[in-house]
């Protein structure tokens, strides 16, 4: 049998009609020395007013234009049978290389602070004109 499962870490925080996930997985680089990927997600219901504003699956939309995304949009999916999608950004882009070298939750204080905003910004939307 062959052991290739892989960990990853995450840490959630759950609101009414939202969730804002952080993830840290690794992976080897291309030198064979650990690298830690880190991702924010948020999880918007159907009944969220943010929600309405998702045309698609293209990454780059209005509906993720204004979110605070490290390096905007790198992932974008509808779940549970297109009642919420899970969009998000990874801290691997061209000179994030600080972040691939953060291990722990304190040592990414940076990556949670984004987690912290997002979060934010989705209790607020809304209550400020977006259009």
């Amino acid at each position: 049998m062959t052991d290739n499962w892989r960990k990853k870490d995450t840490w959630i925080k759950r609101h009414n009609n939202f969730t804002v996930e952080v993830s840290r997985h690794s992976d080897p680089d291309i030198f064979g020395e650990e690298h830690h990927i880190w991702c924010v997600y948020a999880y918007i219901h159907k009944s969220h007013p943010h929600f309405k504003k998702f045309v698609g699956e293209d990454t780059c939309q209005d509906a993720t234009d204004f979110m605070p995304l490290h390096g905007g949009c790198s992932y974008l999916k509808y779940l549970n049978n297109g009642n919420c999608v899970q969009v998000g950004c990874d801290y691997n882009h061209y000179r994030d290389d600080y972040y691939t070298k953060l291990e722990t939750k304190e040592d990414a204080f940076a990556v949670f602070a984004d987690a912290q905003k997002l979060f934010d910004w989705l209790i607020n939307y809304g209550s400020v004109s977006d259009d």
